[in-house]
């Protein structure tokens, strides 16, 4: 490739090598070859059950308030 830097067109490497595209086809290459999973088992997986959060909790909140509230006032 050093012998052939005056024919590099960066423009074309970048479109061809670093476009969403490419990694988003990079990605499901990996699922797909370490996983086994295609793009229509992953729309059929639906997400984890929903509702009670950790964080959806009163004590998880006021922590996060103190905590927030204790960097404040150190900063000062």
């Amino acid at each position: 490739m050093e012998n052939e830097w005056q024919n590099f067109q960066p423009r074309q490497y970048i479109l061809e090598n670093l476009s969403l595209e490419k990694q988003a086809g990079d990605l499901l290459a990996i699922y797909d070859k370490y996983f086994g999973l295609t793009i229509e088992q992953g729309r059929r997986i639906s997400a984890g059950k929903s509702g009670n959060w950790r964080n959806n909790k009163l004590y998880f909140k006021l922590y996060l308030n103190l905590k927030n509230s204790a960097k404040h006032i150190l900063r000062r």
